[in-house]
């Protein structure tokens, strides 16, 4: 008499790829520009005209400062202008990937 066969996992469906993000590659270059153009006087007034412009969200939890819009966010270990600094980065960065 043989031992009966141990019942074997279903094997799941593969998880679909999400669509890449389209991203509004014109208003990023614009966001880069006031970015840019405005240098490191009045972070406060350019953080203004991103929010109401660009949709510009800072959230701070810590020491840790998170920057999103238009689709591309970076997060720092610094202040205001350090998240905007690094989200221009990478925001250069997915304009060469676009």
């Amino acid at each position: 008499m043989t031992a009966p066969k141990p019942a074997t996992k279903a094997k799941r469906p593969p998880i679909p790829k999400a669509a890449p993000l389209q991203l509004n590659t014109e208003a990023i270059r614009g966001a880069l520009a006031q970015i840019s153009d405005h240098g490191r006087n009045n972070t406060a007034l350019l953080v203004a005209l991103l929010e109401q412009g660009c949709g510009l969200t800072l959230k701070r939890k810590g020491n840790t400062t998170t920057a999103q819009m238009l689709g591309v966010h970076a997060q720092v270990t610094g202040g205001d202008l350090a998240a905007l600094e690094l989200w221009a980065n990478a925001a250069r960065r997915a304009l060469l990937r676009a």
